[in-house]
């Protein structure tokens, strides 16, 4: 389990030296795992969620799992998050799979196989995180949530969150604007997810 898929990590600074070097190193630990592992049989992947909303996340943003939308009024991206059941069915599905080491040795997202098993999370959808950082937030060039951004404390522990209180409006917008492209140029049914989900930020 990791962060980032190797395509994305491998042409996209990573935060900082170490975070991006350990991000590299567990997707290569599934790649050479996956050879030292073939003569038994076994198969090794590196598989990353996209953006988690685990309680923790949840807390942050004042919301629950039953209202977790709300956190687009802060954070408009959060509307990509995702649940720990979608990543969780993931597993189950390379699991089930009597194919599955035709996967040993590649890199894998949870939205990725969403697609390709039929699973959704638990509120029916199939959010693509890492297709939506490359489509939307990287193609208008809008800021990806940091870490930095937002520190919650608790037990005088200092805790970093990934989200960016006050995203202005300008930036919504262009948000917007990058849907109708992807709309007009690729997947209609992305966007139109895209769309819906920005709905309640702009209300």
């Amino acid at each position: 389990m990791t962060d980032g898929t190797d395509e994305y990590n491998a042409t996209n600074y990573r935060v900082s030296f170490f975070y991006d070097l350990v991000k590299a190193a567990v997707n290569r630990m599934a790649f050479t795992l996956a050879h030292e592992l073939k003569p038994h049989g076994a198969t090794a992947v590196s598989l990353t969620p996209g953006w988690l909303r685990p309680e923790a996340m949840l807390d942050a943003y004042r919301v629950t799992e039953s209202n977790w939308r709300d956190a687009t009024n802060i954070q408009p991206h959060f509307a990509i998050s995702e649940s720990r059941t979608f990543v969780g069915r993931a597993v189950a599905a390379l699991a089930a799979d009597p194919n599955v080491s035709r996967w040993s040795g590649t890199s894998l997202s949870s939205g990725q196989l969403a697609k390709i098993y039929g699973f959704t999370d638990r509120d029916g959808s199939q959010p693509d995180a890492w297709r939506y950082v490359v489509e939307v937030q990287d193609a208008d060039g809008l800021p990806i949530p940091s870490a930095i951004d937002d520190v919650a404390k608790q037990g005088g522990i200092g805790v970093s969150f990934p989200c960016r209180i006050g995203i202005p409006q300008q930036e919504f917008e262009q948000l917007s604007r990058s849907c109708r492209r992807i709309e007009r140029h690729s997947n209609r049914r992305v966007a139109q997810q895209f769309r819906n989900d920005f709905q309640f930020r702009a209300g």
